[in-house]
């Protein structure tokens, strides 16, 4: 009660004596005596490396090390002389997805998916409930990560069609290649066989014995085989002799026509066959696989045109290191 009577009493001198000190105090505000509150600095981002003078920031750096590890397979770096490897690795793939954007750019493709491939990652973000906000963010992540390399493959493959647009592939190409890989144009052993198949081994013994006697082998089919498809019944298939299963194929390869198995044995049960006619191996003739040399020859005249643009292209990138990558070796 005091305080207040003598406030009223001399209210006046009080407002005169603040007054003064507020002056006071703003003026040392204004110069500088008492400093505002300072602002913390934007902490700026660190660069991991430059592509000809460009910066590539750290985080977009660590991003594509952990795609480029799970992408080949390969285990964390165990020091930091294999962290600075696998890192400068990383900076020549990033910059071969550099010079290709820009190389299609000067060829006039752009890296646009199909219609397919935008429904394919139709993606709901309501699909995980309340509280699992990381996990979605990490599958958006991955998401992002599949959708930038699927549009680089379409990319390269658009590229490399583009490239390949003046390629020919002349006969005597074709002929010499075919001369000098005949092994692979190489028309298997053939078949014409009927088929018993029975789960019964004594069954099947006595068919077998049955077949040496004489009997009709397609009668002893249609009343016991239980082969199904084609070739059911003791009808004639012509099948390669790899498609037989492999401890048959030693027992067929030297029966003639007209002559049957032994009893042979699988997981499926017993079988017996009967060669009703061989077709030898034989080299095709150029006529029947000129098309498939003529595609094998552009696809690798295609390839070497592509390997050799984009080579020449990264070659051209200078690449100067900054921050040193992290490295914490796992525990």
């Amino acid at each position: 009660m005091k305080l207040i009577r003598l406030y009223r009493t001399h209210r006046r001198f009080f407002a005169i004596f603040f007054g003064i000190k507020a002056l006071v105090v703003l003026s040392l505000f204004a110069t500088g005596c008492f400093p505002a509150s300072e602002q913390p600095e934007e902490e700026q981002p660190e660069i991991a490396a430059w592509f000809n003078g460009n910066p590539v920031l750290m985080e977009d750096l660590l991003v594509n090390l952990k795609v480029f590890l799970v992408d080949r397979g390969m285990d964390p770096p165990d020091s930091p002389e294999a962290m600075e490897g696998v890192v400068r690795e990383c900076l020549m793939d990033m910059a071969q997805d550099v010079v290709l954007l820009t190389g299609a750019a000067e060829l006039g493709i752009s890296p646009e998916f199909s219609e397919l491939d935008e429904q394919t990652f139709v993606y709901d973000q309501t699909e995980f409930p309340e509280g699992f906000q990381a996990l979605e963010n990490e599958l958006l992540d991955w998401r992002t990560r599949v959708d930038n390399r699927l549009r680089m493959l379409s990319t390269a493959s658009q590229v490399a069609e583009k490239l390949a647009q003046d390629i020919d592939v002349t006969e005597e190409e074709i002929e010499e290649e075919y001369n000098l890989s005949k092994d692979k144009w190489i028309k298997p052993v053939e078949l014409d066989i009927r088929i018993i198949r029975v789960n019964d081994f004594d069954l099947a013994r006595d068919i077998d014995k049955k077949i040496r006697r004489g009997w009709n082998f397609v009668k002893l089919a249609e009343n016991y085989s239980n082969y199904r498809g084609a070739g059911a019944r003791g009808r004639v298939i012509r099948m390669v002799i790899s498609e037989f299963p492999l401890k048959h194929q030693p027992e067929l390869i030297p029966l003639k026509a007209g002559r049957s198995s032994p009893v042979l044995t699988s997981r499926e049960g017993f079988y017996i066959y009967k060669v009703e006619s061989v077709y030898a191996e034989q080299v095709l003739p150029l006529q029947e696989v000129q098309d498939s040399i003529k595609k094998e020859l552009f696809s690798r005249k295609s390839s070497r045109r592509y390997r050799d643009w984009i080579r020449t292209r990264v070659a051209d990138v200078k690449i100067k290191l900054g921050t040193p990558v992290p490295f914490e070796k796992e525990k």
